[in-house]
């Protein structure tokens, strides 16, 4: 049995196919972008958490769990070898003239194996640092520097990633996100957010380890240290670490300070991130920050740790503020500046929303730029 692509990616497409598209994602999201890119007959490999096989239309959608397993670390690891082993076996099956990977270096190992004796293109999508480890580093290395291996990135970190590992930069090519006119609409949200007099802080993201979720609540007791009840923060999101937040929230007797909003739509995040006075990012690990470009072209300030891509994205005091990864107090005080100086709020919004011009391109969105290459490759394997 042999098909035009086999896409391997983060998540489940039969989910999110059926829910439509993922709260989190842009106008025009993940989901929707490969499916614009995948021709008829696709297969698609996705790693979440749960084992499924189903058929949509004329494509065929995988999934295993065992990426977001939540049993122990011993059994997610052999999940995860097993998962791989699950995924060589369906490249060999299907016999695929394009594999696409998107995710990190260690996710290309099998399909660049597959595309390597078969001899077929492989589109490498980095969405992850790429000198996070040794492994990893050694792995891109090896990948990239083939003349079979297209590689794209998802910004200008893991780009120059691969250059220092050797790749040609003339062969790397950068994807964007896109955020057409309709974004930015404001809609109607809760009256007591809109008519707050209060100095509004917000936080929009997973509540993941990976978002800073640990450093979230001492950002908002030092900041309530200094300005009292001037100030208010609003969450927005779900994740692992939710009830770890509250805890702590309850913990330091904040709950008047603190709303909880739980997840929002993605066409509601413009009108939330305009109703703040400032939104802060802060991550431990971001290859790139959609949300804080999602901020900065809505045009307000954002205060960030200086952590992977985010210091690509951010210029420290013109559009934004970084602070060093993990310093929860600067990020504090960053806070405290801003709501201190209404003039420096507005300057560095303008300076903010100029990069809106960057995100205006569909045809520079991953979708756009894999149907090309795919269609390119299959047309000259006819």
């Amino acid at each position: 049995m042999r098909v035009p692509v086999f896409l391997i990616r983060y998540g489940d497409m039969v989910r999110e196919i059926k829910k439509g598209k993922m709260r989190y994602d842009a106008v025009f999201g993940y989901t929707e972008q490969y499916d614009y890119a995948l021709p008829d007959n696709a297969v698609v490999f996705g790693k979440r958490d749960r084992l499924a096989r189903e058929k949509i239309g004329r494509r065929t959608y995988y999934t295993f769990p065992y990426l977001y397993s939540k049993k122990g670390k011993l059994k997610r690891r052999v999940l995860r070898i097993i998962g791989e082993i699950y995924e060589l076996l369906l490249l060999i099956w299907y016999r695929p003239k394009v594999v696409v990977v998107v995710g990190a270096p260690i996710d290309m190992i099998f399909p660049f194996i597959y595309a390597k004796i078969f001899g077929v293109p492989l589109i490498a999508v980095f969405h992850d640092e790429v000198l996070a480890e040794r492994l990893s580093s050694k792995i891109a290395a090896k990948i990239v520097n083939q003349p079979n291996v297209i590689p794209i990135t998802n910004g200008e970190l893991p780009r120059d990633q691969l250059i220092s590992l050797g790749a040609d930069p003339e062969k790397i090519i950068i994807h964007r996100v896109y955020y057409p006119p309709e974004f930015f609409v404001e809609k109607p949200i809760e009256p007591q957010i809109a008519n707050s007099d209060k100095f509004k802080v917000f936080y929009i993201g997973r509540f993941a380890w990976t978002k800073g979720m640990t450093d979230l609540p001492e950002i908002i007791r030092l900041t309530h240290s200094k300005l009292g009840d001037e100030v208010k923060f609003y969450l927005i999101g779900d994740g692992p670490m939710v009830d770890y937040v509250k805890d702590k929230i309850s913990e330091y007797s904040l709950e008047k300070v603190v709303e909880f909003l739980g997840p929002r739509p993605s066409d509601m995040i413009y009108s939330y991130i305009r109703a703040a006075d400032v939104v802060i990012v802060p991550s431990f690990v971001e290859c790139f920050g959609k949300i804080a470009a999602e901020i900065m072209i809505s045009g307000r300030p954002i205060v960030a740790y200086a952590t992977g891509g985010l210091k690509y994205q951010i210029t420290d005091g013109v559009d934004g503020f970084l602070v060093p990864t993990g310093d929860y107090k600067s990020m504090a005080q960053r806070i405290v500046e801003l709501y201190e100086n209404p003039q420096l709020r507005k300057k560095i919004a303008q300076n903010a929303a100029k990069v809106r011009k960057k995100y205006e391109d569909i045809n520079q969105t991953l979708g756009y730029i894999l149907k090309r290459e795919i269609d390119r490759i299959l047309a000259g394997s006819d």
